[in-house]
């Protein structure tokens, strides 16, 4: 008589398959809990340009924007009441005239509107940034700072790609501008 040395069913190997189903059940749970709370990104929405808007929105909330920008400028750039005094910190026809109330002054011309990303109904989710002062970075492809309330808050790349233009705002440190650091700049 024969003794086996290990001892087989026929048909086993249920254990082997409720393993690998519970791995694969595992697995399933854990990418749908990754897409549930999976956030979109917290870049901040960046218009530098008419038609960077209109990619966006229609043409009344462009207008909109531009004017909920306007005025949130007039109360943060800073202010000159001769506008060639203006242009020589900022250069030659990059100040523009601002009216308030009874009062007109000279500030830098808005170089680009950032907006908290799904905040476009909210004017307290938006900052105009002006270039730095000096004329400096005149060309297109050239980045630029940008500040606002005289701190520089980023740099505006103004880049082609295909023919169109792009504009893309990082912060000092080279990150894209987040949402979150948009409605800081406005609340601090």
């Amino acid at each position: 008589m024969r003794k086996r040395l290990f001892h087989t069913k026929r048909g086993g190997g249920g254990i082997g398959v409720f393993v690998f189903v519970a791995l694969l059940c595992g697995a399933v749970a854990a990418i749908g809990a990754g897409v549930v709370m999976h956030r979109g990104p917290d870049t901040a929405f960046v218009i530098a340009t008419t038609q960077d808007c209109r990619r966006a929105f229609d043409e009344a909330k462009c207008q909109a924007i531009a004017a909920s920008a306007l005025a949130v400028h007039a109360n943060s750039a800073p202010r000159y009441a001769q506008e060639r005094v203006c242009e020589l910190n900022f250069g030659l026809g990059a100040c523009t005239s601002v009216s308030v109330l009874n009062m007109t002054f000279f500030a830098p011309e808005v170089a680009v509107v950032v907006m908290a990303r799904d905040a476009a109904d909210d004017a307290k989710a938006l900052v105009p940034l002006y270039f730095e002062p000096d004329g400096k970075g005149e060309s297109v492809d050239e980045a630029r700072r940008v500040y606002y309330r005289g701190a520089a808050v980023g740099v505006l790349h103004r880049k082609r790609f295909a023919g169109a233009g792009i504009s893309m705002l990082t912060d000092l440190s080279g990150k894209p501008l987040s949402s979150s650091a948009v409605r800081r700049l406005r609340n601090g």
